[in-house]
């Protein structure tokens, strides 16, 4: 059966000379969070610069990206019209000598459609297209060689796509003649000064395109050199105090740990820890001495089937529960069973140890002392005791008889003899005492009046103040 005495829950353990360092009680919920707070700072910033550079190459490489269509497009485009300033010429060329009429026909179409595109192309250079994904912005060399002596290939453009057009506005049902005014021209034209314009252009869209592509790097090469730096001055500043705070805290927790394992095993007491289902957790040396288990073989076993017997699992299950529930802890007292099958008294301690986060109970930490002998003394002691106290009853019983008894001896309190009378009174200290008195007459004149003390008192002076009694009842018989 187990027997229960309410008590308060015992505080948990701290070492009397137990320090900020120790990490123990109140002190330890503080570092923890100290740390804690300092981790996250600290951590946080060291993302926020990273978060920052890696944005930085983000906008970087994309501008560079961006950079590089954009040139690639104008580049594209502006070559494309070399091209097609040499095609133009070739059609007409076509046009202007085919006989054949669906040749013929095949050529102004495409003259035509070299005119429209060039046409599309040059305002795109010019003036910028969405369409056609070119900028509304021109640099100042490119503005100086589209209008601006001596090349000014904006007014080469119009005026070469206005030959062609002209040229078509000639073309009828009869072939051009070779020496037509427009046609002598874009021979003329195309392959030689246009085309030297137009090469003009390309290469100088494509030294701008070089020097932004450069200029863009060498914002990368600083971005990545800022980087480099800045994890530098993250490691050296944030994560290398950082690692000495978390070394040392993790420390100070170790020698804790190591005193509160050192006192725990060299205690001359059972210590064995449960969680919420009643495994086993916790199982000091103590425990292994006592009960001949290992903590190897008991660790998440179940607390109440390896030790308890079947009697007293259920009314300990239920008190245990209560406790991680919320009600005070309790000292117990409660039979366990040890690997040999000997049963053992435990008197046990129990605190509730709470997580210091989300203070939600997480272990039952119980004490155990073994007073089996202790029980076996006192109920010895106690059986002693009962026995004692039936003997002295029956003595006290004895010694109000043989109080009765003596006072029975003695003669009547009112006496009247010769010469005397008077009233006698006998009070002892004790139930039986050594005083005596009595009186008689002899012949009718004479009274003889007995007053006695024996020594001491209790039985044995009853017994000679009855023995006295029987001798001066001898003399009055004898009349002397």
């Amino acid at each position: 059966m187990i027997n229960r005495t309410q008590r308060d829950s015992v505080p948990p353990f701290r070492h009397p000379n137990s320090n900020t360092d120790s990490f123990s009680g109140g002190g330890a919920d503080l570092n923890i969070k100290s740390l804690l707070r300092g981790v996250w700072t600290r951590s946080l910033i060291g993302l926020i610069l990273i978060a920052i550079l890696s944005t930085t190459t983000f906008f970087i490489i994309s501008s560079l990206l961006k950079l590089n269509e954009k040139s690639g497009t104008i580049v594209n485009i502006s070559g494309r019209q070399r091209m097609l300033s040499q095609r133009g010429a070739f059609f007409a060329l076509q046009v202007s000598t085919n006989t054949n009429k669906q040749e013929r026909e095949i050529a102004i179409t495409k003259l035509a459609a070299v005119a429209d595109l060039m046409e599309k192309s040059h305002l795109g250079l010019t003036e910028g297209s969405d369409e056609l994904g070119l900028p509304n912005a021109m640099s100042d060399a490119i503005n100086a060689l589209y209008y601006n002596a001596p090349h000014e290939l904006d007014k080469q453009v119009q005026e070469y796509i206005k030959a062609i057009r002209a040229l078509l506005a000639e073309v009828g049902s009869n072939t051009v003649s070779t020496e037509s005014e427009q046609l002598k021209y874009i021979m003329d034209v195309a392959p030689n000064r246009l085309l030297t314009t137009l090469n003009l252009a390309v290469q100088q869209y494509e030294d701008e395109a070089n020097t932004e592509l450069q200029n863009t790097l060498k914002y990368e090469r600083i971005v990545y050199i800022v980087t480099l730096l800045t994890l530098l001055m993250e490691a050296l500043f944030i994560y290398r105090p950082l690692v000495n705070r978390v070394k040392n805290t993790t420390r100070a927790f170790l020698r804790q740990l190591q005193f509160s394992d050192s006192v725990v095993d060299t205690s001359q007491a059972l210590i064995i820890g449960l969680n919420k289902t009643g495994q086993v957790k916790l199982f000091n040396k103590h425990s292994e001495v006592l009960t001949g288990w290992q903590s190897s073989q008991i660790i998440n076993e179940d607390f109440m089937a390896a030790f308890i017997p079947h009697h007293e699992r259920d009314e300990l299950t239920s008190v245990y529960q209560g406790i991680f529930s919320g009600e005070k802890a309790t000292k117990l007292e409660t039979t366990l069973t040890t690997k040999a099958g000997q049963d053992l008294t435990i008197e046990w301690s129990n605190t509730l140890l709470v997580d210091p986060e989300t203070k939600a109970p997480s272990l039952l930490l119980a004490t155990g002392l073994d007073v089996t002998q202790r029980k076996i003394h006192n109920e010895a002691l106690q059986q002693a005791l009962t026995e004692s106290a039936q003997l002295g009853s029956r003595l006290q019983e004895e010694v109000a008889h043989a109080a009765i008894l003596q006072k029975a001896l003695l003669p009547e309190p009112d006496f009247k003899l010769p010469g005397i009378q008077g009233l006698a009174k006998l009070t002892t200290s004790t139930e039986v005492g050594g005083d005596y008195y009595d009186y008689y007459q002899v012949d009718g004149c004479h009274s003889v009046f007995l007053v006695g003390d024996v020594s001491g008192h209790g039985v044995a002076s009853g017994t000679l103040v009855s023995a006295a009694k029987m001798a001066v009842h001898q003399l009055e018989n004898l009349k002397e």
